[in-house]
């Protein structure tokens, strides 16, 4: 696993803005042979816990982009609520486990667009509690014939981004409305939610003294 151009090491930490364009992953791979790659969180608050982050089927090789994608990639991007569960407590800093997983195929596989998840569609709630276990055994993968994780914790502006994000993907806010981040957006309108802008070291998603994350109409 190559992080932009660093080799990360199992158990490593992450931020989420180092991740937020997509890590490099290879594996030995046979002539000839297709994987199944799978990348998800394992500490999901809600149940089941487990969350995808990527998956694509019928890789050739390792060439991940000549696979099916599935779950197109969102980056890791943790946070924590409030004791009283209503906005995001950015004190607490609990790290979630991301674990990515390959497979090798005995054949082509198909699983249905609709059980997938990509873009600003609201097929969100498809990334919770497809098991890896589930999905070796529905497609006789064989494996995990390669593997890593990494840690990561909250990063200012990034959860709220993807919160806004998914809310927005599906029109409704997700998992919880907090003012100024996913109280604003209809069904479809991803384009309003807007990545935090780096200023002095910091990330930031509020304005000036902070940064927008949202596009004001």
């Amino acid at each position: 696993m190559t992080v932009q151009g660093r080799t990360i090491n199992v158990n490593d930490t992450l931020s989420t803005s180092q991740l937020d364009e997509f890590p490099k992953f290879s594996w030995a791979s046979e002539p000839g042979a297709l994987y199944t790659f799978l990348l998800e969180d394992n500490d999901v608050g809600i149940p089941p816990g487990k969350l995808v982050h990527f998956l694509a089927t019928n890789i050739p090789g390792n060439n991940i982009e000549a696979g099916d994608i599935i779950f197109d990639y969102i980056p890791s991007a943790p946070y924590d609520t409030t004791t009283e569960g209503d906005n995001i407590d950015p004190a607490k800093g609990t790290s979630h486990r991301y674990i990515a997983l390959v497979y090798k195929q005995e054949e082509r596989i198909e699983i249905p667009s609709e059980k997938g998840h990509v873009g600003c569609t609201p097929g969100v709630f498809n990334r919770l509690g497809l098991e890896h276990d589930t999905l070796k055994r529905d497609y006789n993968l064989q494996g995990p014939i390669s593997g890593t994780f990494y840690t990561a914790s909250y990063e200012a502006g990034w959860a709220e981004y993807w919160i806004c994000y998914f809310s927005a993907a599906i029109g409704q806010p997700l998992p919880l409305s907090i003012p100024g981040i996913n109280d604003f957006v209809s069904l479809g309108e991803c384009s309003r939610c807007k990545k935090p802008i780096r200023y002095k070291n910091r990330w930031y998603h509020t304005k000036l003294p902070y940064i927008p994350l949202i596009q004001l109409m």
